[in-house]
C-alpha cells in the first residue's frame, strides 16, 4: 500500500482572534529583501518570511516554491513593504490530462480520462469548492467555486475576513481518451507590516486554467497603512467548459482612504483587524488512513494505492485540535477518474479543544485516492 502526503489547508471556522503579540511585522531575522530579478523562493516550513523590509521593484516577479506542506506564504515585515513589481501565488494551468497544480496553500484540479472503460471518465477537482465532471446537461460544473458560485458549482466557502487563510480550489477534469485535465487555485498569501504596505505593481493569486479553471485565490494585507495603486488579481481560471469562480481580497489598515486607489480583482473587503494570526487555530489532521498510521503534525490530505484484489472498505481517522466546539466535517475521497464521494461525521471536542472521530470509508483497489477532511 502506498502513501503519499500533501498539506493543503484544513478549512476550520474558529474565529478567536486577539492582536498578534509579536506584532504585524515578525522578527525581521531575514533582515532586509529587495527583488531586483525574477526570483523564486523556497517557503520555509510554516510558510512565513520575517523581512526587516521588502522592496519588489517594477518589471520583476517574486514567486514561491511551495514547502512539503504547501502552507499558505505569509510575508511579515517590520518595515515599509513596496511592491512595483508582482507577487505571484497563482494556480498552474493543467498540461493535456494532467491536472493543474494548485498555488501555495491552494487545491489542485482533477485528472482527465484516459483509455476506454472504467477510466474514460475524468476526475473531480480538489478543495472545498471543487469542480466535478458531471453530466454536460447538469450545466457544466467543472469550474471551481470558492468566494462566489462558479456557474451551478454552489460550494462556495472560507469567509470575509479570510481567517483561516485559505487558496483556491481545483476544477474537474474531463472525460476522453485521452482527456483534459483540470486547473489548479490560486494560492493564499498574507502580506503584514508594522509601518506601511504600498502596492503599485500587483499581487496575483489567479486560478489555473483547464478543463473546468481552478478559482481564484485569496490576499491579506495588514499594516497601519495600505496604499498604492496597484492591483489584486485573484480571477478564476478559464475553463473549456466552465471558469472557475472569483477569490477573496481582505486589507485591514487604520487609514480608510489610503487603500481606495487599489483595484481588486474579486470580492473584497475592509476592516481593521489587526492582528495576523487567530489566538487559536483551529486544526483538523488525518492521522489514520486505511490501516496506516501517520504521523502528527500531518498534512491535512493522503493520496492512498490500495493493493488490486483488496478490500474497498476501509477507515479513515481524523483528529481536531484547537476547537472551541462540537466539529462537523466531511471526509472527501477523490480517485484520479470517476467522481468524488463525501462522508459527513461530527467530531465531539472535549475541555482541552481536542477529538477525535473514525469514519467508513469506501477506496478503489489499484487505482489512486486522494483523501481530504474539511469543516462543513
Amino acid at each position: 500500500m502506498k502513501f503519499k502526503h500533501y498539506h493543503l489547508a484544513a478549512l476550520a471556522t474558529c474565529l478567536s482572534l486577539s492582536l498578534h503579540a509579536a506584532g504585524l511585522g515578525g522578527t525581521g531575522i531575514l533582515g532586509p529583501k529587495h527583488i531586483v530579478a525574477d526570483t523564486i523562493l523556497d517557503a520555509p516550513a510554516d510558510g512565513v518570511f520575517n523581512f526587516a523590509n521588502l522592496i519588489v521593484d517594477a518589471g520583476k516577479t517574486l514567486t514561491f516554491k511551495p514547502n512539503t506542506l504547501n502552507t499558505p506564504i505569509y510575508i511579515l515585515s517590520q518595515g515599509d513593504v513596496l511592491i512595483n513589481g508582482t507577487v505571484g501565488v497563482w494556480g498552474s494551468p493543467a498540461v493535456a490530462g494532467a491536472p493543474g497544480v494548485g498555488g501555495p496553500g491552494g487545491f489542485g484540479g482533477g485528472y482527465g480520462g484516459y483509455g476506454n472503460g472504467d477510466h474514460n471518465k475524468g476526475g473531480d477537482g480538489t478543495g472545498p469548492g471543487r469542480g466535478i465532471n458531471g453530466a454536460y446537461n447538469a450545466g457544466y460544473p467543472h469550474g471551481a467555486a470558492f468566494a462566489s458560485p462558479a456557474g451551478p458549482n454552489t460550494k462556495t466557502y472560507g469567509n470575509a475576513l479570510i481567517v483561516p487563510l485559505i487558496g483556491g480550489s481545483g476544477g474537474a477534469g474531463v472525460d476522453g481518451n485521452p482527456g483534459t485535465g483540470g486547473g489548479g487555485g490560486g494560492g493564499a498569501i498574507l502580506l503584514g507590516s508594522d509601518t506601511k504596505i504600498t502596492l503599485n505593481g500587483r499581487i496575483n493569486a489567479v486560478g489555473g486554467s483547464g478543463a473546468g479553471g481552478g478559482s481564484g485565490g485569496s490576499v491579506r494585507l495588514v499594516a497601519p497603512v495600505v496604499d498604492g495603486t496597484g492591483t489584486f488579481d485573484v480571477g478564476g481560471g478559464y475553463g473549456n467548459y466552465a471558469t472557475g469562480s472569483q477569490g477573496r481580497v481582505r486589507i485591514d489598515c487604520e487609514d480608510r482612504f489610503s487603500f481606495r486607489g487599489l483595484t481588486m480583482q474579486g470580492k473584497a473587503s475592509q476592516g481593521s483587524q489587526m492582528y495576523i494570526f487567530p489566538a487559536t487555530i483551529a486544526k483538523l489532521n488525518i492521522i489514520e488512513a486505511a490501516g496506516t498510521v501517520i504521523p502528527v503534525p500531518a498534512p491535512a490530505a493522503v493520496e492512498v494505492t490500495l493493493p488490486a484484489g483488496s478490500s474497498p472498505n476501509r477507515q479513515v481517522k481524523i483528529a481536531a485540535t484547537g476547537f472551541a466546539a462540537n466539529a462537523p466535517i466531511t471526509v472527501v475521497v477523490t480517485p484520479e477518474t470517476g467522481p468524488s464521494v463525501s462522508y459527513n461525521g461530527d467530531i465531539t471536542i472535549a475541555g482541552d479543544g481536542t477529538g477525535q472521530i473514525t469514519v467508513d470509508v469506501v477506496l478503489a483497489p489499484g487505482g489512486v485516492s486522494r483523501i481530504h477532511a474539511w469543516t462543513r
